[in-house]
């Protein structure tokens, strides 16, 4: 009886777990199909109201990759004549003006949102907007940016010195293809700092004096809360790295988790408890290989309630990352025989997009690591042909000028 009564147990326990991961699972899924709707049927392109003369561009840097950021600057002196580079030591950049964060200078602020402040209070400005670059971010195809406080532009990641951490970038962007429905929200759910344009009185009026270790979400969270915000995607697509290690892109999954959780108390409460199960849920998403496994468990190890049911909807789920795999792809414009990799390791790929997230949930960061940048021999190369020596051909020669 008391075996009987444990087994009875241990399957109610099983199944509670299972079900409640798989349901929530199932709820974030159905809300990002709706952000598809919005964004790809409802997405109107915005003009572009103030051309590239109307633009200040601050690219951030530790200094440690003068070559990368080279390149950066590289990118932009055909269209942008006000360029500055903020850094921590002193490099030596052509065609920018090079800003060195003073070690006296004191804010809330800190590492990446100290080099910001610092740059908002000390670095003129007579543009209506400046444009944030990270240091690897190539802004090609950059013709101006549309009226609206806070501009988003894509992200295109390419290859460097990890396969595995460039297809799990691809994965990653066939979920983020979401952002085109944020302008949409009276919040963004999220913010890329790599490429994002801020109006200069908005900054002013809300600063980057807080302490954050994802500064650039937590601005737009600040922004939209105490002033309202009309934010704006644009579809041209700024190309950066992929971490360089499967350990790199752990660590920043980590900090990208940890720094949400810890700037949630700035959303409204819809938003508030919509942002908490996004997190927890991508948490969570390091279990969705094994959940569609648990579908072939004998019965005599556990049997799950609704059996039957769950075998439908666990499939249903595991379908989510196959899209999530076709998206990124279509996306970025991937060659067909690495889109049929990825599409073949999905599980695996979405389970180690989730795994940082999940060592953020357990293990919260208390310093800013900065992603290690790396620089190709050949420093006349572009992103794209970088991209394509380390992966294989791609298409996406052909529709650049498309972008």
């Amino acid at each position: 009886m008391t075996q009987v009564g444990g087994e009875a147990m241990y399957s109610l326990t099983l199944g509670l777990v299972v079900w409640g991961v798989i349901g929530l699972s199932l709820v974030m899924m159905l809300f990002w199909s709706y952000e598809q709707f919005v964004g790809w049927i409802r997405y109107d392109e915005p003009e572009i109201e103030y051309g590239p003369e109307s633009v200040q561009a601050r690219v951030l840097t530790i200094g440690d990759d003068p070559l990368v950021v080279q390149k950066t600057v590289n990118a932009l002196v055909e269209t942008v004549s006000d360029i500055h580079v903020i850094t921590e030591q002193e490099i030596d950049i052509q065609g920018a003006n090079v800003h060195v964060v003073p070690s006296s200078f004191d804010c809330a602020a800190t590492k990446k949102g100290r080099a910001l402040e610092w740059g908002r209070q000390n670095i003129p400005c007579e543009r209506t907007h400046i444009l944030y670059l990270d240091e690897d971010t190539q802004a090609i195809n950059f013709t101006g940016i549309p009226d609206a406080d806070v501009v988003q532009f894509g992200e295109r990641p390419y290859a460097t010195e990890s396969w595995l951490a460039y297809l799990i970038e691809i994965f990653r962007m066939g979920f983020q293809t979401e952002i085109r429905a944020f302008s949409r929200f009276e919040v963004p759910l999220y913010a890329w700092g790599g490429g994002i344009a801020i109006r200069r009185e908005l900054e002013d009026t809300i600063t980057w004096n807080f302490e954050s270790i994802t500064e650039d979400t937590s601005f737009v969270w600040r922004a939209a809360k105490q002033e309202g915000i009309d934010f704006a995607y644009v579809n041209t697509k700024f190309r950066n790295q992929a971490p360089p290690s499967l350990s790199a892109l752990i660590q920043q999954r980590r900090r990208w988790y940890a720094g949400s959780i810890a700037e949630q108390h700035i959303l409204p409460r819809k938003f508030y408890i919509l942002a908490f199960f996004r997190n927890f849920s991508w948490s969570l998403s390091i279990a969705f290989p094994f959940l569609w496994l648990l579908n072939w468990i004998p019965s005599k190890v556990a049997t799950l309630p609704f059996q039957s049911t769950y075998i439908v909807i666990a499939g249903f789920v595991s379908l989510f990352l196959l899209c999530w795999s076709v998206a990124g792809c279509v996306y970025m414009r991937e060659s067909i025989p690495i889109a049929i990799l990825v599409c073949c390791l999905s599980p695996l790929l979405s389970l180690l997009n989730a795994l940082g997230a999940m060592y953020g949930a357990i293990s919260q960061p208390e310093t800013f690591t900065v992603t290690e940048k790396a620089v190709s021999d050949d420093q006349s190369n572009t992103p794209q042909e970088a991209a394509k020596q380390s992966v294989g051909n791609s298409f996406s020669e052909m529709t650049d000028e498309a972008d």
